[in-house]
């Protein structure tokens, strides 16, 4: 096994009705900030109160583009026209990359959103479509270590970045768990058991460990992961540019 000097905490951020109150706690534990942008959730004030707490916070921007339905919080698969998939994904990336503006900073990577980000693991034709956006604005994009959008935007050369899910459960095929199964989320306790034994593979050789903002106690398991890290001498970076921000 090599040796980790550094990994990246990423969550969703600007998803959640409570006045940001649980994003305000997971950011100065993160690095790196999925922002809803209009899709499943998120407007305009949400996600310029995001930018600005990521700016001040040193924490990396990346669009949570997704389908379209706030009605299954983006959960759900559409068949769409390709076209149409485009131009709701285009309008989302603009409108963050309008207030990130705002909040002087900028959008660095993109990340589909649930029922997209799986779409993106099988379906070619959907993974091209997020590949694309992320081409024309040179942004990277994370996602899990295989799949159909890892293969396409690779094959390309857009920056692609691989991931781990803290408190989702996986399947045998590598692939997480449906939000309907038993072991869908993980405890806190079941998390810090993960992360030891991830440690012994390498965390799964992903640049990026996720926590979800609406897994309960998602500020509890991102501290539980610096505090392992920390004691495990691995750096915690951003890692689309690598800015240090250890605390």
């Amino acid at each position: 096994m090599r040796t980790r000097r550094s990994i990246d905490i990423n969550a969703d951020i600007g998803e959640l009705t409570d006045g940001g109150v649980t994003d305000a706690e997971l950011m100065p534990l993160i690095t790196s900030a999925n922002i809803a942008c209009g899709g499943h959730a998120g407007d305009g004030e949400t996600m310029l109160r995001s930018c600005l707490a990521a700016q001040a916070s040193s924490v990396a921007i990346g669009a949570q583009i997704s389908y379209v339905d706030r009605s299954t919080f983006g959960r759900r698969r559409l068949d769409i026209p390709r076209s149409q998939l485009a131009g709701q994904l285009r309008d989302q990336l603009a409108a963050l990359s309008e207030q990130a503006d705002r909040a002087h900073t900028q959008v660095q990577y993109i990340k589909p959103h649930g029922a997209l980000y799986h779409a993106c693991l099988d379906d070619f034709e959907t993974a091209e479509v997020v590949g694309e956006l992320a081409a024309e604005h040179d942004l990277g994009i994370l996602t899990m270590p295989e799949g159909a959008l890892r293969q396409w935007s690779t094959a390309r050369g857009i920056r692609v970045f691989a991931e781990a899910f803290l408190d989702r459960g996986y399947a045998r095929d590598g692939r997480l768990h449906s939000r309907t199964h038993p072991q869908a989320l993980l405890t806190a306790h079941e998390v810090g058991v993960r992360l030891d034994e991830w440690h012994e593979v390498d965390y799964l050789q992903a640049e990026s460990l996720c926590v979800h903002s609406d897994t309960p106690g998602a500020a509890h398991i991102a501290r539980i992961a610096r505090d392992h890290l920390k004691t495990m001498g691995v750096s915690v970076r951003a890692f689309i540019d690598q800015s240090a921000i250890d605390q």
